[in-house]
This record gives structure tokens, sequence and C-alpha cells, in this order.
């Protein structure tokens, strides 16, 4: 009898370290992509910074570089009043959405 309590309170607790191992898991991966996300916003927010936009082909080639986010579905457009940039980008599970950037 006490042997089954004994591995049924094994069975339990290593239940219950597994759950908790699994909880641990999945927080760090959201919070990774997390610091993903803003780290590509910043890199973007750095390049528009960086380019003159008085350049037509300086703005077709930030389209292009834009582009070349393949884990994103991008969207740019330049606003002439404002000389800025809208860009989105979309994934399957977030949406970067940054307005009026540079």
């Amino acid at each position: 009898m006490k042997g089954q309590l004994l591995l049924i309170s094994a069975v339990l607790v290593s239940l219950i370290m597994l759950a908790a191992g699994s909880a641990v898991e999945s927080m760090s991966e959201q919070e990774y992509d997390f610091i993903e996300e803003g780290y590509t916003a910043d890199i973007i927010e750095q390049e528009t910074e960086s380019l003159d936009k008085t350049v037509p082909k300086n703005r077709e080639n930030y389209r292009k570089m834009i582009g070349f986010l393949t884990e994103y579905q991008p969207s740019v457009s330049y606003g002439d009043t404002n000389q800025c940039y809208n860009v989105t980008l979309r994934s399957d599970d977030s949406v970067i959405d940054l307005n009026c950037v540079g």
C-alpha cells in the first residue's frame, strides 16, 4: 500500500513538472517572437531615417529592401506631403504596422 501511494505521488509530480515545463517553453517562444518583431521594426526605422528620400531611386530601392523580408508580406507607401513611409508587414501570426517612418 505504501509503495502504491509513493508510485502515484511520483507520477503526479512528474505530470505537474511536464505541464510546468511546457508552459514555460510556450511563454519563452512568445517572448522571443515579440523581441524579433521589435528588432525588425527598429531596423526598418533606422534604415528609413538614414535614407535620402528626395531621390526617387532611393524610394524604389527601399521598397525592394522591405520586400526582401521573406517572413512577411510587406506593404509600403510613400507620402510626398509628409516625406515619410507607411510600412505594414504581415505574417501568419503577427502584423507590424509602422506609420510615417522616416
